[in-house]
């Protein structure tokens, strides 16, 4: 997690961002089957959200139970496998995101309506939320 300029601030000199990494590290160095984080990426630059996400590629892949609570759409669907979507703490839907980041979903459960487009890179679903979106009473 790009740590190592940190290593000889005292942890009440660091900012957010700086603090969320250390904690996210502290997580990590552990090296557990299963790691569950709430969202991660707040108050990470784009730089360190990227990097975290490539290390929890990496960890799926070494077999290791990765769950992650996101509310970016779009970034849930370009670095996950697998989603549920919860609506006051109630399960309304699952699967790969093409399946599960739709407009209808946003409808029924953002009240919503929102295009949905294919990332041009990864072609995941991309949320476009515009100025133009319109909510649903």
């Amino acid at each position: 997690m790009s740590i190592e300029l940190l290593s000889n601030t005292v942890l009440e000199a660091l900012l957010g961002g700086q603090w969320q990494r250390v904690w996210i590290a502290m997580i990590l160095v552990q090296d557990t089957d299963i790691i569950m984080l709430i969202e991660p990426t707040t108050f990470l630059d784009i730089v360190y959200q990227i990097e975290l996400m490539k290390v929890m590629k990496a960890l799926k892949e070494q077999c290791k139970s990765i769950i992650i609570v996101l509310h970016n759409l779009s970034q849930a669907s370009r670095y996950c496998g697998w989603l549920e979507l919860l609506k006051v703490g109630k399960l309304q839907g699952f699967g790969t995101p093409p399946d599960i980041i739709t407009q209808n979903i946003l409808a029924d459960l953002f009240y919503m309506q929102a295009p949905i487009n294919p990332k041009p890179i990864s072609g995941t679903p991309m949320c476009l939320y515009l100025q133009d979106i319109k909510l649903i009473s």
